[in-house]
């Protein structure tokens, strides 16, 4: 595949949250541009299927100009789907990308994205690193979270029939929300403690098929809490290793008061010319003397 020219995009207000950042749902409906962008001429379209994962490293704010670059990351798996690596580039600071994730796509067409790049010594260690990141899952921990039973408005369902995607992450961003406390403690939070809430990855992100929903049906969508499997064996590691530096810690202690006890009392005798305690013999030879 041939290198191609990035797809430069200039950011709206309308894009903008109360942040004054991009919302990160318009992340990947620019995702889903990118892909397109690089697409075959014999290929019609390319509809976004699933996210691996996303990571928001710095924020976009309005006005600012983002160059998208797209790498292929494999062949195409059997089922006609491409995965791509999308990485951000806010004012032309290409040593340092604002944003990446792993996107795979349904292409209609058979050809693909013959304008993606392929990936260099240095795009194969990112996707590496991105791959390794999607596998530590976050897991469900507990309860509080909260569930709603929705409606499907005709606006809601983008092309194919499906869900659109900012659809989708505007549900989920409701019930995020929610769990927080409404969009007072938001309120609160950024005006007495200067806290911004914002989301920094995306893993396992599945978006459903087409026809998955029709208008004026209802939906039901459920949120949990969860933890990260990395971050609770990081614990479990720290636990271990404060464990075993206290037992080192005391075996070192016994260890360093048994020699300071052996060297104090051998101070002592020399001293005090006190003899070293000696053995005893054998039974019966108690007072005879050697002449």
């Amino acid at each position: 595949m041939s290198d191609v020219q990035m797809l430069r995009v200039r950011l709206g207000i309308s894009e903008i949250d109360s942040y004054s950042m991009l919302f990160y749902s318009h992340y990947l409906r620019y995702n889903e541009r990118a892909a397109n962008f690089c697409l075959s001429l014999e290929s019609s379209s390319a509809v976004l299927r699933r996210v691996a994962v996303a990571k928001y490293m710095s924020s976009v704010r309005w006005n600012d100009t983002v160059d998208i670059r797209t790498t292929a990351v494999a062949e195409p798996s059997a089922d006609g789907e491409y995965m791509l690596l999308h990485e951000w580039f806010v004012a032309e600071q290409y040593e340092k990308p604002a944003y990446l994730s792993l996107c795979t796509y349904v292409v209609c067409g058979s050809v693909g994205f013959t304008g993606a790049r392929t990936p260099d010594v240095k795009g194969a260690r990112r996707i590496q690193a991105l791959q390794r990141e999607a596998g530590l899952l976050f897991t469900p921990h507990g309860g509080g979270g909260c569930s709603e039973t929705l409606p499907v408005y005709p606006d809601m369902i983008g092309p194919g029939g499906s869900l659109a995607v900012p659809c989708v992450m505007d549900l989920f961003e409701r019930q995020r929300t929610t769990l927080i406390g409404g969009q007072e403690e938001l309120e609160r939070l950024k005006a007495e403690d200067g806290t911004l809430i914002v989301v920094y990855m995306i893993q396992a992100l599945e978006l459903p098929p087409a026809t998955a929903v029709r208008p004026r049906e209802e939906i039901d969508v459920t949120t949990a809490r969860c933890r990260h499997r990395a971050r609770h064996r990081a614990r479990h590691r720290a636990r271990h290793r404060a464990r075993h530096r206290a037992r080192h810690r005391a075996r070192h202690r016994a260890r360093h008061c048994a020699r300071h006890r052996a060297r104090h009392r051998a101070r002592h005798r020399a001293r005090h010319r006190v003899p070293p305690r000696r053995s005893r013999g054998p039974p019966g030879t108690e007072g005879l003397h050697a002449r």
